[in-house]
């Protein structure tokens, strides 16, 4: 009998010893029955069970998300596949396949799987993008798995939130234009660590006709894309909205930046920072110095300002610049970054994952009715002005921050005062005040109290 017992023990672990399939193999294939328990429990469990499931699945991080895609929406192919495909039979006209993927609404079915998968990639419309987010309370896992994998982190700053729909405009322009580019979608998935976090809460305006009809939109404040080595420490920063291969471009130049820092100390560190953001802050004022004397005959402000030798000093220059002074730049085939710009904003606006495209208003600081008049302007022509007035002046001020601050490190208390800064210095938009410009002594709207009905000031984000 004890012969017997040896032979079977031994015919066990021979069995073992013998497999075939390769450890990492069994090792995914182990993986994927755990995420079908939590996948099964969120599509046919009770809302309770529901819930946790999403919990536990958003623990397991972006493996967990494509396998949730992959069982949920099996028959649904999400455009950004439509494009990576490269099938020789798709016409020429992606955009027009792209456009027929629209969401679900409330009365379908796929609706609230759309919206579970929201939840468990922290982003709204991450049925599209397919982009695994942590969010603001996940700062640790962040940098745990920035450190695991050797990846920098891209972590976004934002009104409102990234998984609400009605976050801040740039937000929602990132959602449909950026995220769901083949281009930035293959980056940001392969080269970083996403997160996102809330600064406050997002204005939001209501239009009332009088007749039953209301107009909802938000109102002000803007967005930034923080790049980080896998350390947590800051490399770089890419203020607001830019026009999808410009976004790529720069986003490329920052994450290799971040893998180059990363190897190094805080001394070697800070002179590679000094270096890269110095040559920017120079090529950054020729180039729009170049650009403002090719314009200046469409422009007599412009011309004006040039004739009194303003330019010497770009800083004392940009407040003083007309509005148009972006739209007619866009224009200028010497300063547009590529000229194909507002034809691929055009493009890529028929991927969004939903009809409206919400317009991106401004800080109201010329009037107030100004803010809803760009939302005439053609989106092609409003992205590629955004695009060179985020670069040539606002990332230019942060590239000056970045080469006068310390060390500045995600999680620390430093960085949040630094990140208040770049909201009261470049985007104007200080967190002492809590109406956000658009309620101050000088404005004069012939309504009571200046139209304020509340003196209730925002609420800080919700954990």
């Amino acid at each position: 009998m004890k012969s017997l017992i040896l032979l079977v023990v031994s015919f066990g672990f021979w069995e073992a010893d013998t497999s075939t399939e390769p450890p990492q193999a069994r090792l995914r294939d182990q993986n994927i029955r755990r995420y079908d328990e939590w996948i099964d429990k969120v599509l046919f469990g009770s809302d309770e069970e529901k819930t946790l499931a999403i919990t536990a699945l958003r623990q397991f991080g972006p493996d967990a998300l494509e396998r949730f895609i992959e069982r949920a929406l099996p028959k649904q192919v999400a455009p950004i596949d439509v494009v990576r495909s490269g099938s020789p039979k798709l016409p020429p006209d992606i955009a027009g396949i792209i456009r027929t993927y629209e969401p679900a609404t409330k009365d379908s079915a796929i609706w609230p799987i759309q919206r579970c998968i929201d939840e468990v990639a922290g982003q709204k419309d991450a049925w599209v993008s397919r982009l695994y987010w942590y969010t603001q309370n996940e700062g640790s896992l962040v940098l745990e798995q920035a450190e695991s994998l050797h990846r920098p982190i891209v972590s976004l700053r934002l009104l409102g939130k990234l998984t609400d729909e009605y976050s801040c405009a740039n937000s929602r322009f990132f959602r449909t234009l950026l995220y769901p580019d083949p281009k930035i979608n293959q980056l940001l998935r392969d080269s970083a660590v996403l997160h996102w976090q809330s600064v406050r809460p997002v204005p939001r305006i209501t239009i009332d006709f009088g007749d039953g009809r209301r107009l909802e939109q938000t109102v002000t404040g803007n967005s930034v894309h923080y790049v980080m080595d896998e350390h947590g420490r800051l490399v770089d920063a890419i203020p607001g909205l830019y026009a999808p291969d410009e976004f790529y471009q720069v986003m490329r130049e920052a994450l290799y930046l971040a893998e180059r820092a990363a190897s190094l100390d805080d001394v070697a560190f800070r002179e590679l920072l000094l270096s890269v953001h110095s040559k920017r802050v120079t090529d950054s004022e020729n180039r729009l110095r170049q650009g403002l004397v090719s314009i200046r005959n469409d422009s007599k402000l412009i011309n004006l300002l040039l004739n009194a030798g303003l330019d010497a000093n770009i800083d004392e220059l940009s407040p003083l610049l007309p509005e148009d002074t972006w739209s007619l730049l866009a224009r200028d085939k010497e300063v547009r970054f590529a000229p194909e710009a507002q034809a691929r904003v055009n493009a890529n606006a028929l991927r969004a994952p939903k009809a409206p495209l919400a317009g991106r208003l401004a800080l109201d600081k010329f009037g107030n009715e100004r803010p809803m008049l760009r939302l005439m302007a053609s989106l092609g022509e409003t992205v590629a002005a955004d695009t060179l007035l985020n670069e040539l002046v606002l990332r230019r001020k942060l590239s000056q921050m970045i080469i006068t601050a310390p060390t500045i490190r995600v999680g620390d208390a430093m960085f949040n005062d630094w990140n208040d800064k770049v909201y009261a210095d470049v985007f104007l938009t200080p967190s002492t005040d809590p109406w956000l410009g658009l309620l101050g002594e000088n404005r004069f709207a012939a309504l009571p109290n200046g139209g304020e009905v509340s003196v209730v000031p925002p609420s800080k984000p919700e954990d």
